[in-house]
């Protein structure tokens, strides 16, 4: 385990042999294009607020508002989600891989 950096000692005194209880997740796309995120927006589970927005952007590639949200640790991705964007709730889902094309074949296509 790294160590020494700033807030190390904080972070190890609040969970001293547990994983976090939440972590970054990626949202692959809005289903509807319209709505835009750009951050503090809750992420919803069954109802439920499971997390929340960190930042968000029109995703050009992808035809949709996407962003970065912070969740639970135990809810894995690929589950139905919703974002309550200005009291309106829009389908989302969690993508297990990055937004980038690692090895540039869609940007040459």
């Amino acid at each position: 385990r790294r160590s020494g950096f700033v807030g190390d000692a904080a972070l190890r005194a609040r969970y001293p042999d547990a994983p976090r209880p939440d972590r970054l997740a990626r949202f692959v796309r809005l289903d509807d294009p319209e709505p835009m995120l750009y951050h503090g927006e809750s992420v919803l589970l069954d109802g439920q607020i499971v997390g929340r927005v960190t930042s968000g952007a029109y995703g050009h590639t992808l035809g949709a508002s996407c962003g970065l949200a912070m969740i639970a640790a135990d809810i894995a991705p690929g589950r139905g989600f919703e974002i309550d964007i200005a009291g309106d709730r829009v389908a989302a889902t969690i993508s297990s891989t990055p937004f980038y094309d690692p090895t540039g074949t869609r940007m040459r296509a």
